[in-house]
C-alpha cells in the first residue's frame, strides 16, 4: 500500500491531470444519469383533485407521488387509496424514508406505494382535499415506478467522484507549489 501511495506522490502530476478528467466525466455522467433515471420513471401526471382516474399500461409497482411548491403545507392530512375498475381497493403502503427530489421551486415527495395488480384504469381517491384553496394549480399528483436503488447508485457515484475530483485537483496544487 505504502508503494502505491509513493508512487502517487512521485508522480502526482502525471497522475493528477488526467484523474481529475476523469472524474468530472465520471460526475457529469452520474449527474445526468440520476436526472434520465428520474425522469424516465414518469408514469402518469395529473392535477391535485378528489378523484382521478389513472391508466396503467402494465402491472407492478407504482409510487405515488405529491409535488408542489417548497414548503407547501397543502398535503399535510390527506389520504390516498387506489380503485380497481370494479372498486376494490388496491394494497398499497407507505414509506419508511420517503423519496424526494427537490427544484428550485418545486418539491416531489413520495407518499404511498401501490402494487398494481394488472394493466387497466383505476381511480385515486384524495381524501381530506376539502374546498379549492389559491395556488391549487401549483399543486399536482403523479405516478412514478420506484427508482431509489439506482439513485442511491447514482449518489454514491456523484459523492465518489466529487472527492476523486477534488483530490486530484489538490494533489496538483501541492505538487505545483512544491510541498514535500
Amino acid at each position: 500500500m505504502m508503494a502505491f501511495l509513493e508512487f502517487i506522490w512521485r508522480y502526482g502530476v502525471w497522475v493528477a491531470v488526467p484523474a481529475f478528467f476523469l472524474a468530472l466525466f465520471m460526475l457529469g455522467w452520474c449527474i445526468w444519469s440520476m436526472i434520465r433515471i428520474e425522469r424516465a420513471s414518469q408514469l402518469a401526471r395529473f392535477p391535485l383533485a378528489e378523484r382521478q382516474t389513472v391508466v396503467f399500461k402494465e402491472p407492478g409497482r407504482a409510487m405515488l407521488c405529491v409535488e408542489g411548491p417548497l414548503l407547501t403545507t397543502r398535503f399535510g392530512r390527506l389520504c390516498y387509496e387506489l380503485l380497481g375498475e370494479n372498486g376494490v381497493p388496491v394494497s398499497g403502503r407507505g414509506f419508511l424514508f420517503r423519496q424526494t427530489t427537490s427544484g428550485i421551486t418545486t418539491v416531489r415527495r413520495a407518499e404511498r406505494l401501490f402494487d398494481v395488480p394488472r394493466a387497466g384504469n383505476y381511480t385515486l381517491v384524495v381524501s381530506g382535499l376539502g374546498e379549492p384553496k389559491a395556488g391549487d394549480e401549483r399543486h399536482a399528483l403523479s405516478f412514478k415506478r420506484p427508482f431509489l436503488h439506482w439513485a442511491l447508485l447514482c449518489i454514491l457515484g456523484i459523492i465518489l467522484s466529487a472527492g476523486l475530483t477534488i483530490g486530484s485537483l489538490v494533489l496538483f496544487l501541492m505538487k505545483l507549489v512544491g510541498v514535500e
